[in-house]
């Protein structure tokens, strides 16, 4: 199954009919992957709950930046790459303090700003996220539907430790279905591109 069967394209970052914002240009893209960067960071130290008033405000500032403002269409796609960043980052922090639906619906907005941007890895690496939650929360055969289409979607030119990341997801949402050999083959395959 391909990713965009089981996540269809959403218009949750359609532009404003006429944008009446300011222009944005790099330095602005530059600030909110600073942002971004800290938010990463923080997650390492700080608890999802404390996490998500801070992280949510900045993600609905970032769209709302981005459909109001005016700006290139480099600056466009370099934006909407750092909101599927900090839609991943949102998605994993609500994930973590048990705020499935919201999980779900940030990593589908952050999947379509990726789309937007053409930024397959990222596609990849927010779909996966949104598996390995599925994989976690009851949902397990279409955590493994989604983990192989993150994987498809990556592309075979994806370097090798993102490989490596997406076959151990496989691995996982094989586990939690109960097909252990499978498993033990995905996992070989993370070990061969890692070997890489």
């Amino acid at each position: 199954m391909i990713l965009a069967e089981l996540i269809p394209p959403g218009d949750s970052l359609a532009p404003l009919g006429t944008r009446s914002g300011r222009r944005i240009g790099r330095e602005d893209v530059a600030t909110l992957a600073a942002r971004v960067h800290g938010f990463r960071l923080a997650d390492d130290v700080l608890t999802g709950g404390d996490l998500m008033t801070p992280v949510f405000r900045e993600l609905n500032a970032a769209m709302r930046q981005y459909r109001e403002s005016t700006h290139t269409e480099a600056v466009g796609s370099a934006l909407l790459s750092q909101i599927g960043e900090l839609a991943q980052i949102a998605g994993w922090i609500a994930s973590d303090a048990g705020q499935h639906a919201q999980a779900e619906r940030v990593y589908r907005i952050g999947i379509d700003a990726a789309r937007q941007a053409d930024n397959r890895p990222l596609v990849a690496n927010l779909a996966g996220s949104l598996a390995y939650q599925f994989s976690n929360t009851g949902q397990e055969r279409a955590g493994l539907d989604l983990s192989r289409a993150a994987l498809d979607e990556a592309g075979a030119d994806a370097p090798a430790k993102t490989r490596a990341l997406f076959f151990d997801r496989i691995a996982w949402a094989h586990t939690r279905v109960g097909e252990a050999q499978p498993a033990m083959q995905a996992l070989g395959q993370a070990h061969d591109a890692l070997d890489e």
